[in-house]
């Protein structure tokens, strides 16, 4: 058996199955507008919501880009259906009162390609 799975590795099966994998991906980038005291509440809210997306495997948190300072700001998560990602956090990030404003993009593919996209605001 073991030679089996070398066989397989050889001929790319293996990188054929992640990448087939990895296009199925689906993806969630919810923008906004912060100030420097919204810093600590979001943090917290990220890590009480990762369990939450884990236990649902709706998808997972990939990471964010904040500045400390105040300003814009964007959280990706990864996922295989984009829009139940989306009705499963909108209900959460609306808790957050700097959500308010916030863009959320649909992604129905990989990152950086051409995949369809939907833009919804979250105070809609």
């Amino acid at each position: 058996m073991k030679g089996g799975l070398v066989a397989a590795s050889q001929t790319g099966y293996c990188s054929r199955w992640a990448k087939e994998q990895e296009s199925k991906m689906q993806h969630l980038i919810i923008e906004f507008n912060h100030q420097i005291e919204d810093v600590i509440p979001y943090c917290e809210f990220i890590q009480k919501l990762k369990p939450h997306l884990e236990d649902s495997d709706v998808g997972h948190y990939l990471g964010d880009d904040m500045a400390l300072d105040g300003g814009d700001a964007e959280v990706v998560f990864e996922c295989r259906d984009a829009k139940k990602l989306f009705e499963f956090v909108t209900p959460l990030l609306k808790t957050l009162p700097f959500m308010t404003q916030a863009k959320a993009t649909l992604i129905f593919g990989p990152l950086g390609s051409k995949a369809e996209e939907c833009t919804v605001y979250l105070n809609q």
